[in-house]
């Protein structure tokens, strides 16, 4: 499989796929050719039918491991082999819709009354405050935050 691998990784490199996406696919096809003990380029279908079905079956991975399985295969397929009806029927396992976890008032309060650091306390304060994410905390400037109006901005 090393050919093949070799000619999946340049083709995704050419086309400006990221370094994590490019190392996703091919360890996922590997972990497919390994199952089977075959080269991809030998098995098509029924293969990637049944090695779905024992990541859902038999594996703890989640859904989402699942799907990056199933796009790694299409491109694969599609791109790299020529073989577009070898994936055709393909599908996908939806991800659940899961709701986030809201702590209470008490927890908040127990939360906040734990840091000691003023400047700690300050940025938790600032990224709960505004539902800010740990990059977008990260990219903050001085000249972000409009005291006079009460803004910040997020870039």
């Amino acid at each position: 499989m090393g050919e093949l691998r070799e000619q999946m990784r340049s083709e995704m490199v050419a086309r400006g796929y990221s370094r994590s996406t490019v190392g996703n696919y091919l360890d996922h096809i590997k972990r497919f050719a390994k199952h089977f003990m075959r080269c991809p380029s030998k098995m098509g279908q029924e293969e990637i039918w049944e090695y779905q079905r024992y990541l859902a079956e038999e594996t703890s991975v989640g859904a989402g491991y699942q799907c990056l399985f199933g796009y790694a295969a299409k491109f694969l397929y599609r791109e790299i082999l020529q073989q577009p009806e070898v994936v055709e029927g393909l599908k996908l396992p939806k991800r659940p819709k899961t709701l986030p976890v809201v702590l209470s008032m008490e927890e908040v309060d127990r939360f906040f009354a734990a840091i000691k650091s003023v400047k700690y306390r300050a940025i938790f304060g600032l990224a709960y405050g505004c539902g800010l994410r740990v990059l977008e905390i990260c990219r903050l400037k001085k000249t972000d935050i409009d005291s006079q109006r009460m803004l910040v901005r997020i870039r």
